[in-house]
């Protein structure tokens, strides 16, 4: 499998997205926290997952670490996004 931690994109100015398919849990935390590292405070991470416990345990985890969910929506059978504001 490809590394997603390579396909951080920009998606407007101070908005990223990293697309985290295929991958489940630890890999889309894990991921998320590298790619946030990447970021400037303030700056929104979209994470998009097609893996339910990671729709609720990645939001958490990076809470835990003072970054702000901006909510988790759901865009299909089995896709999310997650949208996370650094710290």
């Amino acid at each position: 499998m490809e590394s997603a931690e390579n396909n951080l994109r920009r998606l407007d100015k101070g908005k990223y997205e990293i697309d985290v398919k295929g991958y489940s849990c630890p890999y889309p935390e894990v991921i998320a926290r590298r790619s946030l590292e990447e970021m400037n405070s303030g700056e929104i991470l979209v994470l998009k997952t097609d893996n339910k416990p990671s729709s609720e345990r990645v939001p958490a985890a990076l809470k835990e670490e003072g970054h702000e969910s901006q909510g988790v929506e759901q865009k299909g059978e089995a896709l999310w996004e997650i949208k996370i504001r650094k710290k």
